[in-house]
């Protein structure tokens, strides 16, 4: 498994805060996170305990609103709340997650909200979805300490035409509509990494690391986040191999070169 942080400087922490530090990503394939023992270990301790955060793509959106979660509808999008607990989210293909973390001042410990959202969904519904997100950007920026704060992206895809076929939904599309499928399905992932580092930048001043970009396999991603360690486990079907750590900023830098 790799591990590891973001490629570019944080200059937006304050270091010389203890436990101002930044999002440690811990990213593995399945088989990875299944030979080491971990899965099993990560299972025990998320998600059979009450005091953890489920970030339920998948539940149902009334129970997921009565424990303080913000909610699109079923399988839309769904923000947790901010508070120190643990959190998870598993089975995201298309989906992006968002984790942001930082440290309380009235507590010296640490808070931290995930949001697990489908790209077009997000798209469809972009001004619900935008405005329950700056709710709790506000809210972690106002609880938190300057200084303290960061954040990062993970999930997404960015399938060929034929890992689309194999999908059983699309196993009789044409040429041109696998075509249109991949362009889509690029363009709302790119969409959706926008929105998400715009308001962060927005609200906190700095963009969010995206880790190891979107998948190229059709398998799924879970995630888990200890809250008091900023650390996340990060598990995928197949790891990108030589894709690290980037921004959105990156992303429009490498267009520019190409452009030239």
């Amino acid at each position: 498994m790799k591990e590891g942080l973001s490629l570019k400087p944080k200059e937006h922490l304050n270091l010389n805060i203890k436990g101002a530090k930044p999002i440690m990503a811990c990213i593995g394939s399945i088989e990875d996170y299944c030979s080491s023992g971990q899965v099993d270990i990560l299972k025990e301790s998320f998600e059979h305990s009450d005091d953890i955060s489920n970030v339920d793509f998948k539940g149902d959106p009334d129970e997921l609103y009565n424990k303080d979660f913000l909610v699109g509808g079923f399988k839309t999008y769904v923000l947790s709340p901010v508070d120190s607990k643990n959190k998870f989210s598993k089975e995201f293909f298309n989906c992006t997650v968002l984790v942001v973390s930082g440290i309380d001042k009235e507590t010296g410990k640490n808070i931290s909200f995930l949001t697990h959202q489908h790209p077009e969904e997000i798209s469809n519904k972009g001004s619900e979805f935008t405005s329950y997100l700056k709710q709790r950007l506000n809210e972690i920026k106002k609880k938190c300490m300057p200084g303290t704060i960061d954040a990062i992206v993970v999930g997404g895809n960015y399938l060929s035409a034929e890992d689309f076929k194999k999908r059983h939904q699309y196993s009789t599309a044409s040429t041109k509509e696998l075509a249109q499928l991949v362009k889509k399905n690029l363009q709302n992932y790119l969409n959706s990494i926008k929105l998400l580092s715009t308001k962060v930048m927005e609200t906190l001043d700095f963009e969010p690391v995206i880790i190891n970009g979107a998948k190229e396999s059709v398998g799924y991603d879970d995630i888990y986040y200890n809250n008091d360690e900023r650390r996340v486990y990060f598990i995928r079907e197949k790891v990108n191999e030589k894709i690290g750590s980037f921004t959105r900023s990156d992303i429009e830098e490498g267009k520019k070169e190409q452009n030239k």
